[in-house]
């Protein structure tokens, strides 16, 4: 299994997994005509061109060897749920699978810590126990609730929220069916950071305020021969995102050190260790 971004030839394939995992999920539960109202109006083809076409949204699809989708996850960059505090959170606004929803959550994790955000929140139906303790295994909180139609049937979500940090990132899962404990230990984490992640790790575009990350895509794009995936089990883009968990160690570590005065700063704007 490995898992991509998804792109518009993804449409119809995502279409009839999406929809028919939504109905699996849900449709036991609720009315054949509230199930036939929803799934008309969320997961036809063209719905799914135009969420892989939208700026604001990232599709991330896991694929068995040999291809065929056996899971998707979807998250949002827009104005959150008034119940979170945080109005910059990044949305995960879907997530379906069987066996690779730990993997998933991680790249979602990881892309949210990508982005530079603070936190990431989900709306999942009150009624649905297994997926809410499946999040609160990777640490999110309720922090409320909001409406959701389905169909004739207005539903509640609870609001789950849980916060992303560099000096604490995303580990990845062990094995496909596994699920992560939260939060994981900084010394884990900061492990895990220098080990890396074997599977693939690609976001377009990328953000402009990373400047070591921009220089670590210079350096390789010096290099077209070299493939980084091949010899190393890592994309660029993964590389980039290890640099930018290490800055924050390196930062958290010298402000640390500077509050008991083993640093100074110089007027050439640069820490100074003093003896």
């Amino acid at each position: 299994m490995h898992i991509r971004v998804g792109c518009a030839s993804d449409a119809a394939a995502l279409s009839t997994f999406a929809r028919d995992a939504f109905e699996s999920a849900f449709g036991p539960q609720n009315t054949a005509s509230d199930m036939a109202s929803y799934l008309s109006t969320a997961f036809s083809p063209a719905i799914q061109a135009a969420e892989l076409a939208n700026p604001t949204l990232q599709v991330f699809l896991a694929e068995r060897q040999g291809g065929g989708i056996v899971g998707y996850a979807v998250t949002v960059d827009a104005e959150p749920d008034a119940a979170v505090a945080d109005k910059t959170a990044l949305e995960l606004k879907r997530l379906y699978g069987i066996g690779v929803g730990a993997a998933l959550m991680n790249r979602c994790l990881e892309y949210a810590l990508w982005l530079g955000r603070r936190s990431v929140w989900l709306g999942v139906w009150e009624h649905n126990p297994r997926a809410i303790a499946f999040y609160k295994r990777f640490g999110f909180v309720d922090v409320g609730s909001h409406d959701f139609p389905l169909g004739e049937d207005m539903q509640t979500d609870r609001i789950m929220l849980r916060t992303v940090d560099p000096l604490n990132p995303p580990v990845e899962a062990t094995s496909a069916g596994s699920s992560a404990a939260s939060p994981t230990p900084p010394a884990a984490s900061a492990a895990a950071a220098r080990n890396g992640s074997t599977s693939p790790f690609l976001f377009d575009p990328l953000p402009a305020d990373h400047p070591l990350s921009d220089r670590v895509l210079d350096a390789f794009a010096c290099l077209p021969r070299f493939d980084l995936e091949r010899e190393f089990g890592c994309s660029v883009l993964q590389v980039a995102c290890r640099l930018r968990v290490l800055e924050a160690q390196v930062a958290d570590a010298a402000a640390q050190l500077a509050e008991k005065g083993k640093l100074k700063l110089t007027r050439e704007g640069r820490y100074k260790y003093v003896a």
